[in-house]
């Protein structure tokens, strides 16, 4: 018999294969006309591929710089609730906290701060390292260490600093309920008038609330982007969500990347009449995000885009912006059609190789695609179709539920025969049974049955279904009556098990499995050798 399930899956790679092929030649002969017919459109597409090339690599370098600033804070939150950031006269903290400063050359400080007004600092300094630590309302103490954190010098000194004013402190005590990293805006830093942003994270103790905190310079993240920059006459830069430059680049054309003098902060009238054209064009299409654009400064066709560096609002957004003249990006515009010809029929051959493997490991998904679920109700027109196949390894035929046509009488051998039939096809491949159809093929219907409706006849399944299968089972069953040619016919469709699936009958319980049309009894042994070999 044909095995229906296999000869559908075959027809479906069959028709997806031919489908690829026919889009996948169509795409090409697409492009070769596109090639051939608009160079200006072609190279649009490049340039824009090229500048998300770019933006995907910057926030890449982003997200590495500052994702070890959030995943050391969440350890400090922890090591801070269970009280290992306390500190002492003799500085316990000092040893924990420099080898992790260490690692990040991005942070400039770190501020431990409580809510009663006392705050532990440990700063990098020109001679090693710095601590400053406050109680309440007395003055600061002041500690310098060699690099190998050695005491050199200790002083007091006066100081209005109150960490509580700063807006990373706020910030943070607002998200302490969540326990997620607060980012501030861009600000000037307390201690060094640098410019940067500040990460912090918030818990509460018995002694209220504490923030640790690092402060991060920007000009770190932007050296990295810059210093990556694709091409000699691109422009990169950061701005805040109002289009304000925090950060930008004055490559003159022609430089190297990563020669370019950095300017923090600058004004808006003295930055690059490139720079400045780019950000008006995007604040005035509406602050577009993660799609490059085409823009035309002073003559010249550039692609810009602006990233998003963080997931929060746009006023505490933070930007990186690019500019790449488009005559840096048709470098391409030389190369032969005949090779981007070849590039794209191995291309297009490598395709057809993975969608044949990709076919093959996802036979079942194909199967589901085409209509063909195991558990899937059957149409009238679609079970006339499998019952006019005949039986195989995946479809059975039993002529009734329950009576004995030779007695004329309800036997539970009837009952049985068929059960064996759908524990098999869970314990195998799945496949489907019909009750109602004789061996033949021949419609009989469950009218002998004698059921009062079809409600009873699915009370009678469900029943034996639990009685000598397990209720936990029927996630891998599915039973439906149909009117086939005027008469009732049952339809079961099983889907194969996630474990073995016995038959019980009073103290016995037997195994089967499906070979060809037939359900066969497996012996003890033979059943754990089968379920090895799965």
């Amino acid at each position: 018999m044909t095995d229906i399930s296999t000869t559908n899956t075959k027809t479906v790679r069959r028709q997806t294969l031919a489908g690829v092929t026919v889009v996948l030649g169509l795409s090409i002969l697409v492009l070769l006309f596109i090639w051939k017919k608009s160079d200006d459109e072609r190279f649009r597409e490049i340039s824009r591929l090229r500048v998300q090339d770019v933006t995907a690599f910057s926030i890449k370098q982003f997200q590495d710089n500052y994702q070890p600033v959030e995943n050391t804070l969440k350890i400090f939150s922890k090591w801070g609730a269970q009280g290992l950031l306390l500190t002492a006269k003799d500085n316990p903290l000092l040893p924990k906290l420099v080898p992790v400063i260490e690692n990040m050359p991005q942070v400039s400080r770190f501020h431990l701060s409580r809510s009663d007004g006392s705050a532990y600092i440990l700063q990098k300094d020109t001679s090693g390292w710095l601590t400053i630590t406050k109680k309440k309302e007395e003055s600061e103490r002041w500690t310098l260490y060699s690099q190998d954190q050695k005491p050199l010098k200790t002083w007091r000194e006066k100081s209005d600093y109150n960490p509580k004013t700063r807006p990373w402190y706020s910030g943070a005590v607002d998200s302490v309920a969540a326990g997620d990293i607060f980012w501030t805006s861009p600000y000037t830093f307390y201690h060094n008038g640098e410019y940067g942003v500040t990460a912090a994270i918030s818990w509460r103790s018995k002694s209220g609330i504490t923030v640790a905190s690092f402060d991060v310079f920007l000009k770190d993240v932007f050296t990295a982007i810059v210093k990556n920059k694709p091409t000699a006459n691109g422009q990169v830069f950061i701005i805040d969500g109002e289009g304000f430059p925090l950060c930008v680049t004055d490559n003159k054309p022609g430089e190297k990347p990563g020669s370019a003098n950095i300017l923090f902060s600058p004004d808006r009238k003295t930055i690059f009449p490139t720079i400045k054209a780019a950000i008006d064009r995007w604040v005035g299409l509406g602050r577009p995000q993660k799609e490059p654009f085409r823009v035309t400064i002073q003559d010249k066709i550039f692609w810009e885009e602006m990233v998003p560096l963080q997931n929060r609002d746009r006023a505490a957004q933070l930007y990186v912006g690019f500019i790449i003249p488009e005559s840096d990006i048709l470098e391409f515009e030389g190369a032969p059609v005949w090779e981007i010809v070849l590039l794209s029929v191995v291309i297009f051959i490598t395709t057809l190789v993975l969608v044949f493997f990709l076919m093959r490991r996802h036979s079942r998904l194909l199967k589901k695609s085409s209509g063909e679920d195991e558990l899937s109700p059957l149409g009238e027109e679609t079970a006339l179709m499998i019952i006019a196949r005949g039986e195989s390894d995946q479809i059975e035929f039993k002529a009734t539920m329950r009576r004995n046509l030779a007695t004329q009488k309800f036997g539970k051998e009837i009952e049985l025969a068929w059960l064996k039939g759908v524990t098999a096809f869970m314990n195998t491949r799945g496949g489907t049974l019909f009750l109602g159809v004789g061996d033949d093929g021949q419609i009989l219907g469950l009218e002998t049955d004698a059921f009062e409706n079809d409600d009873r006849c699915r009370l009678h399944f469900k029943n034996l279904l639990k009685q000598h299968i397990g209720l936990e089972q029927t996630r891998f069953v599915r039973f439906q009556v149909l009117n086939l040619s005027g008469m009732s016919v049952a339809v079961i469709r099983c889907r194969k098990a996630d474990r073995p699936v016995f038959l019980k009958n009073k103290e016995d319980e037997s195994f089967y499995i499906r070979s060809g049309p037939s359900s066969v009894k497996l012996s003890g042994s033979q059943t754990l050798k089968y379920l090895n070999d799965q």
